[in-house]
């Protein structure tokens, strides 16, 4: 059975290249242009990986991750952003990952299987 992640990104050019990368290495992807509705989705999707993005329209993906690492604590999160660093997205928002934008193809698709062979 495929690992299931659920993307979150607003910008449709990013979220569709990110969907089309991960089923290529098969995995099952659900996508959000939001994440307003975060932790329904997450109920919903029961994804094994979340990735998203910081800057959302309506949220910001720090608060989004606390939100759902309140609920689903072993849910792995790997936020995204090009406004911002590592170290700094890590200690505020309980995020276990993150990429910077752009990213390099080989070393994103290396970070989302550590994250899921954990």
């Amino acid at each position: 059975m495929a690992k299931r992640i659920l993307a979150v990104q607003d910008d449709p050019d990013i979220l569709f290249i990110v969907e089309m990368i991960l089923k290529e290495e098969g995995y099952e992807v659900f996508t959000s242009p939001d994440g307003k509705n975060i932790l329904l989705e997450v109920e919903t999707v029961h994804p094994d990986l979340v990735i998203m993005d910081i800057r959302l329209p309506e949220a910001d993906g720090r608060d989004l991750c606390k939100d759902i690492k309140t609920c689903y604590k072993n849910l792995p999160i790997i936020l995204m952003s090009a406004h911002a660093e590592y170290g700094q997205v890590i200690e505020e928002s309980c995020a276990d990952d993150f990429i910077a934008k752009p990213f390099d193809l080989t070393e994103f698709i290396r970070r989302i299987h550590d994250r899921l062979a954990a």
